[in-house]
């Protein structure tokens, strides 16, 4: 120790029992904030509920001239120095710590020297108040001096501690980039433990990091419990605990882990109730009485459901982690194209939702697995490829695939194939029930055409459509309809794809702007044309009367509509193709005169085209009732036959009747 006494403040130096540079290796992996928080968990060990940091800059590039951090903590007490200062890796705060204290080995205070050389605190407790000065220079120095009366009364309560000659590299820039967010991380579990817990950065509150919070409020042997529950959007850098608060004085009276270590999973709760009230930290134990302790029941009910509540959270989380999984795949055209392999739409929906299902199961059961292949698409699609091929049959096949890739118990293997099971049969019967139900849709339409004779029929034949687009295939959204013209199918256009700020009222010039659909609606998703670009598909239906033929006016009437589309760059920008379909009961007379039958021939390579745009993005179809009837039955003909359908009575049923009960089904198989 070669330090002479006149570094350090011209006062009486005092020894550390350990050396300087015992002391400096004890910081050799501290950085500037790892030095600079230790400061504030000094303050908040100390019982501070408000902590300032402040900053005086140097100069206008940012450097620092000194740190100063106030706090409204217990203070220091001079005559207890010796036992503190003086002591190394020793602490009071061993026999006296609480749930929430974070210093107990008496380290904290010399690591100022990672971003200043000196030191000075001056500190108010009840008892009195001192000044305690150290530097870099000698780190087993220090002095200190106890304050008069007089000298006192210009100090609050508390500890000042002045930090100066900051390090060079420590400048503004660095502090607000890498010191302030190093704070909120370490300190969010912290801050929220109490609304009375301020801890200011230049004025600046200190914010907790980004989170999700759930509470409820419930009671328990008459003692009101109020719960907060906390999902972090990236780790806190603290443990998961249950954090359990006295409501009188909102201080944690016990914390205990929530055992959730999950990978991406970062989870807090507070507890707080009167029941609490009756603890208190003792010589590191809780003074536990007969009533309130921890073998208590009502602390065990309290304990339980916290713990229940992060369970449900973490399930949560998982769900919706698995839903983005989903949904990446869905992106990047992993899953099996069962359309193209010619499944029918519902087969199709059918083996899509059991895929996905067995998918959610696993990563309920094992996230990582999925990890593993996140970023290589060629193992993705041949993983899923593989779940694809035994998702059906997955009591054998799909365990001794995972065996050796991840751990299931037995137990936990059996709980799986259970689901699995559960899943399959579930998705089984959501798809007979939506062939039984659409065909029950179709009777009814069957029955309004061919049966009945109201004048009203038609409009009841128009809501049976609007609500059953699935006729005409899998997930239309309606945009509009009861014959709207083409300035509101322009203002639905852009809203459904989220360009509602680009409509501009007038913006359709064309002659025939006024010309009114029956139906306008549009796919839910995006397809792919053979190019491989990506485009929204519109569709126009115009339904004629039951009992009227098609005819070439109906035609014309559609190129009108095709005339509008071509005519407006926001109707026709690449992104959208657009089919416009005619319905009738019949194609009318075969003359050699008739435009519609000329072009039918002409396309007769696509059953019912009558047109097709140059790029081929727009086209004109027309169908019968009985293409449409009879098509849906040709689709599903051996699931039909098999599961033996008996038709619905829909005799002596007025059209309201009918019309009603296949809108309550289109909106059941939406």
């Amino acid at each position: 120790m070669s330090t002479s006494i006149a570094t350090v403040d011209k006062q009486i130096a005092e020894t550390i029992e350990t050396t300087h540079e015992a002391i400096k290796n004890e910081f050799s992996k501290f950085d500037f904030p790892d030095a600079i928080i230790e400061s504030i968990w000094n303050s908040l060990d100390a019982n501070a509920t408000e902590v300032n940091l402040d900053i005086e800059q140097e100069n206008v590039i940012g450097n620092i001239a000194r740190i100063i951090v106030t706090d409204n903590g217990d203070g220091i007490d001079y005559s207890k120095i010796p036992l503190t200062f003086k002591k190394y890796k020793d602490s009071q705060k061993r026999s006296s710590r609480s749930p929430m204290t974070k210093g107990e080995k008496g380290l904290g205070r010399f690591a100022f020297h990672k971003f200043a050389h000196d030191a000075k605190w001056i500190s108010k407790s009840k008892l009195g108040a001192c000044s305690i000065n150290m530097n870099a220079d000698n780190l087993s120095l220090f002095s200190r001096k106890e304050l008069t009366k007089a000298d006192a009364i210009a100090f609050k309560s508390g500890t000042r501690v002045q930090y100066e000659r900051i390090d060079s590299d420590l400048n503004k820039l660095v502090f607000d980039q890498k010191v302030i967010p190093y704070l909120q991380k370490h300190l969010s579990c912290y801050l929220l433990v109490s609304e009375q817990t301020s801890i200011k950065v230049d004025g600046t509150k200190l914010k907790p990091i980004d989170h999700e919070l759930t509470s409820e409020r419930n009671t328990v042997a008459g003692f009101d419990v109020f719960s907060r529950y906390v999902t972090w959007n990236e780790h806190p850098r603290s443990s998961s605990y249950i954090y359990f608060v006295n409501k009188k004085t909102q201080k944690v009276v016990y914390k205990v882990s929530s055992k959730l270590k999950k990978a991406g999973f970062y989870t807090s709760a507070y507890v707080e109730s009167d029941f609490f009230d009756n603890f208190e930290p003792t010589n590191g134990q809780l003074n536990l009485n007969d009533t309130f302790n921890l073998d208590s029941p009502e602390f065990i009910e309290v304990f339980t459901n916290a713990v229940n509540a992060l369970h449900d959270l973490y399930h949560l989380h998982r769900l919706k982690e698995v839903e983005r999984l989903i949904e990446e795949y869905d992106e990047n055209e992993i899953f099996p194209d069962y359309r193209k392999r010619g499944e029918s739409d519902i087969i199709a929906g059918f083996k899509e939702e059991t895929l996905k299902d067995t998918i959610k199961i696993l990563y309920q059961a094992e996230p990582s697995l999925f990890g593993k292949i996140k970023n290589n698409k060629k193992h993705m699609r041949v993983f899923i490829g593989l779940l694809d091929k035994i998702s059906f049959s997955p009591s054998e096949d799909l365990f001794s695939i995972l065996d050796g890739v991840i751990k299931l118990s037995s137990q936990e293997e059996n709980d799986l194939a259970c689901i699995l099971k559960e899943n399959t049969l579930s998705n089984i019967t959501k798809a007979i029930s939506k062939i039984t139900k659409r065909q029950e849709v179709l009777d009814i339409l069957k029955s309004l055409i061919d049966d009945h004779t109201s004048t009203s029929k038609e409009k009841h034949i128009q809501k049976i459509i609007e609500n059953n687009l699935w006729i005409f295939g899998e997930q239309y959204n309606l945009l509009t309809a009861e014959e709207p013209d083409f300035e509101d199918a322009l203002k639905e256009l852009l809203e459904v794809n989220g360009n509602e700020d680009y409509y501009q009222k007038g913006s359709v010039t064309h002659k025939d702007k006024n010309a009114e659909m029956d139906i306008f609606c549009t796919r839910r998703f995006k397809e792919v044309d053979v190019n491989g670009k990506e485009y929204y598909k519109c569709l126009v239906i115009e339904l004629k009367r039951a009992s009227e033929n098609i005819k070439d006016v109906h035609y014309s009437q559609l190129m009108k509509y095709f005339s509008v589309i071509e005519s407006n760059r926001q109707f026709s920008d690449g992104n959208h193709h657009w089919e416009f379909l005619l319905i009738a009961k019949d194609m009318g007379q075969k003359t050699s005169t008739s435009v519609v039958r000329g072009n039918l021939n002409q396309f007769k390579g696509t059953p019912g085209m009558l047109f097709e745009s140059e790029s081929k993005e727009h086209r004109i179809f027309c169908k019968t009732w009985d293409n449409i009837f009879s098509g849906y039955k040709i689709k599903y003909k051996h699931l039909l036959d098999n599961l033996e359908i008996q038709a619905q009575n829909v005799m002596n049923k007025t059209p309201e009747q009918l019309s009603e009960r296949a809108v309550k089904l289109g909106s059941d198989i939406a």
